[in-house]
């Protein structure tokens, strides 16, 4: 699935990786389903290899090599509230569940 900002609409930055880069909610195009993930254009500039582009020109994210995954919103916000491990390393700002649910 491409992770490519261009493809994506009602983006709103809702935290950030220990590495800096954002952790957003967004809806791709075709679409009205929310997703939690990051912009392949941040990722090529801090971590180069997790980025491929396809034939179509847009940019991919191997999120594997990110160490994270890309979660709906529902399941981003049930992580949060549960205390999972991997969501306490995300820095966010006293904003971020409000921006998430909208």
């Amino acid at each position: 699935t491409a992770r490519d900002r261009r493809l994506k609409r009602d983006i709103a930055r809702l935290a950030e990786l220990a590495n800096g880069l954002g952790v957003y909610r967004f809806r791709y195009l075709w679409s009205d389903e929310v997703f939690v993930g990051v912009m392949a254009q941040e990722v090529l500039e801090v971590m180069p290899e997790a980025v491929v582009i396809g034939s179509d020109g847009y940019m991919r994210v191997n999120y594997t090599k990110l160490g994270i995954e890309m979660l709906s919103l529902e399941q981003w916000t049930s992580r949060l509230v549960a205390g999972v491990p991997s969501s306490r390393a995300l820095r966010m700002d006293h904003r971020s569940l409000a921006l998430a649910s909208r």
